[in-house]
């Protein structure tokens, strides 16, 4: 299919929806020793501080059955931990940083493509990492494992971090509960049923009722589900049931696009160069906005933060061998950033977001799956 110029259609829009002021200068350019070689096919990246050094490291996951954990310069260089690579018993494909067992230092958490084992590992606060007992814990007792979803956040509202994954073949969320120590236990009536072939999924209050709900884009039912929590690790569908949206939804991020308080939705497509846009009512429902844009290349992994700092929400978007940048306007109004997309490794499926040189200002990082590298672009 034909496939319009990123500028010309993102400015259409940015105009649509009333935007007037060109976006500001913003440029991505490669850090030094930018792409960094790491192991076969990586495909997943989350970043934190692991070392409690104030600088923003990195974990990559592998399909060569590792995971590499990489500190941080502060310069936007990065050099494996003590024991990095970590060996993994089954092929990881996402990876998720947070606080499981409360004592302030990031602990890991990766799921495989082909597995239904969610694997645990405590953070020491030194970038090493020991598995916890008892993992991998099972998200799905049984069937063919697909796994395409990977979140952490508080499920049951008691102060610790939970699991949540999608599984694409059960078409299906399964919820894990933490013991305050990184054990994890499926939650009362999980699995959750969502629409068909669900990818990764978004966690993020859209009723305001203080607990976090699960919104999944399903591809096989060109839909979004959003299922709302009752704050004790219990979910159910909204009343209004699945939004439909163009074709093959696979990505879905969550912010506030129009500066209202609310959590809106970005989902990007598979196998074309569209984003759509949903606005959320503040009670748990999303409708579409406008017509779905264009990025300017088949998409993967979204990320909406406020990457220029003049506090509206912006897009940042894995687009295979580039990241591409749009700036919002406010209004559900997007603008491409000169010179996007930036280049970076071939496939780029999985990015993160984080300030890597200590300037105060946001950087991205990708794994390059075909590349076999990490890349890392500093904004300047």
């Amino acid at each position: 299919m034909m496939r319009s110029p990123i500028g010309a259609v993102a400015l259409f829009v940015w105009a649509a929806f009333g935007g007037e002021a060109s976006p500001e200068t913003l440029r991505l350019s490669p850090a030094p020793g930018s792409p960094l070689a790491v192991a076969g096919q990586p495909n997943g990246v989350a970043s934190a501080d692991l070392n409690a050094d104030g600088k923003a490291d990195l974990v990559v996951t592998h399909g060569a059955s590792s995971i590499s954990i990489l500190l941080g310069s502060g310069r936007g260089g990065f050099s494996h931990a003590p024991g990095s690579p970590l060996p993994v018993s089954s092929r990881p494909h996402l990876a998720a940083l947070g606080d499981l067992n409360g004592d302030a230092n990031p602990d890991l958490v990766v799921t495989g493509h082909d597995s239904h084992g969610v694997f645990v590992w405590r953070g020491d606060g030194t970038g090493r990492f020991e598995p916890v007992r008892g993992s991998p814990f099972p998200a799905l007792a049984d069937g063919k494992p697909h796994n395409h979803g990977l979140a952490l956040g508080d499920l049951d509202r008691d102060g610790d971090l939970d699991v949540a994954t999608t599984d694409d073949e059960a078409h299906v969320v399964a919820v894990l509960l933490n013991d305050g120590r990184g054990a994890l236990r499926p939650a009362k009536h999980s699995p959750f049923a969502v629409g068909r072939q669900p990818y990764p999924l978004a966690l993020g209050d859209l009723n305001g009722n203080g607990s976090l709900d699960v919104v999944t884009p399903n591809v096989g039912s060109a839909s979004v589900s959003v299922l709302l929590g009752d704050g004790r690790g219990g979910f159910a569908p909204v009343p209004t049931g699945p939004v439909h949206v163009t074709a093959r939804p696979y990505f879905v991020a969550l912010g506030d696009l129009d500066g209202d308080s609310r959590l809106d939705a970005v989902t990007i497509h598979d196998d074309v160069a569209l984003a759509t846009q949903l606005a959320g009512d503040g009670q748990g429902g999303l409708r579409p906005v406008g017509a779905p844009f264009d990025i300017g290349r088949r998409g993967a992994k979204a990320v909406l933060h406020d990457m220029d700092r003049d506090r509206n929400t912006d897009l940042v978007v894995a687009v295979g061998g580039a990241v591409a940048v749009l700036l919002g306007n406010g209004r559900f109004g997007w603008a491409p950033v000169p010179g996007s997309p930036f280049p970076v490794g071939r496939g780029a499926w999985s990015l993160a977001v984080a300030d890597f040189d200590g300037d105060g200002r946001s950087d991205v990082a990708t794994a390059d799956l075909e590349a076999g590298t990490l890349s890392v672009l500093l904004q300047r």
